[in-house]
């Protein structure tokens, strides 16, 4: 009968019942070193790395088809006055290069009248508010546009009542006693 011991020092030693002599041995003669992994551990750990490259990579996928909606979304919605998105990347740890954000222009000028500046505005609203998940910069934008179509449409409704009043077709009725 053999029994096999293991020790810290990689050394193994048999113990040989019928002669009670003690045998220094290497580690690869009787078994298995403990201190190393075993092969199915290192497949293991070999597979779970994967996993989680696997994992790693999907998310950046997901995230960079998730980026190019959002931005496909606004030069939808933003027409004329859209520019072409222009992405940011990250390094995957596959080596390859994924889209990890990005951003497409639009423009904040104002119109010839301030009913072109009310319509253009308009759509610069809808676009900046297009996707799914606007992000604080698209709401900041929204709410600047927002504040230029106000001031466009009060200084339209100005002008329609200077005008109105010159004409001499003013909505006002005078009443005396």
């Amino acid at each position: 009968m053999q029994i096999r011991g293991y020790e810290q020092n990689q050394q193994s030693y048999q113990l040989n019942d019928a002669s009670q002599d003690v045998q220094k041995s290497t580690p690869a003669q009787y078994g298995p070193d403990t201190n190393t992994k075993s092969t199915e551990q290192q497949n293991s750990s070999t597979k779970a790395d994967q996993v989680n490259l696997s994992a790693e990579v999907l998310k950046l996928k997901t995230d960079e088809q998730r980026v190019i909606a959002h931005e496909n979304a606004h030069k939808a919605a933003g027409g004329q006055y859209a520019g072409s998105a222009h992405y940011s990347y990250t390094a995957g740890p596959d080596g390859k290069q994924y889209i990890a954000g990005g951003e497409v222009s639009i423009d904040l000028s104002t119109g010839k009248t301030p009913e072109d500046t009310a319509s253009k505005m308009a759509q610069v609203i809808r676009a900046a508010l297009a996707p799914a998940d606007p992000s604080g910069q698209d709401i900041a934008v929204a709410a600047r546009a927002s504040m230029i179509e106000t001031r466009a449409r009060m200084e339209y409704a100005r002008s329609s009542e200077s005008a109105n009043q010159m004409n001499g077709t003013a909505n006002s009725i005078s009443i005396s006693a």
